[in-house]
């Protein structure tokens, strides 16, 4: 996988200045996803993207804003404490929150489910969907 998005990175990415919509779940994914970007050359755009779905350590997400990037995070995002840690220090003009919904809501075992006040009913099955509802 990150054979083939280093070539996406550098043949189309890169040369066409198009901006980056990363997912990336877990610290070892953040490593990999740091060191191809600055493998890069430094090349990219000056607004690249975001950073989807993050969830790794501050000095990552720090890495990831010093390329300019934004940093996107979810329910996913936001199951430990360190997670509300790292979530507290971003930077809010460089902070986008996700639903990433149905998949990665704020679950009631997560950390981050105590902040959380705003409910929306879901349904289980995409023909019982009603307006207003989400779909799981």
């Amino acid at each position: 996988q990150l054979k083939y998005f280093e070539q996406q990175l550098n043949q189309l990415a890169v040369p066409l200045a198009l901006p980056l919509f990363l997912h990336c779940r877990g610290v070892g994914a953040a490593e990999d996803l740091v060191a191809a970007l600055e493998a890069s050359g430094g090349s990219l755009p000056a607004d690249p993207g975001v950073v989807h779905s993050f969830d790794g350590t501050l000095e990552q997400a720090q890495r990831f804003l010093d390329m300019g990037f934004c940093i996107g995070i979810n329910g996913c995002s936001l199951k430990t404490e360190e997670n509300l840690q790292v979530a507290q220090e971003l930077p809010i003009e460089r902070l986008l929150l996700e639903t990433d919904a149905p998949w990665c809501g704020i679950r009631p075992s997560h950390a981050g489910a105590r902040s959380v006040t705003t409910r929306f009913p879901e349904v289980r099955k995409p023909e019982k969907w009603e307006h207003g509802m989400g779909v799981k």
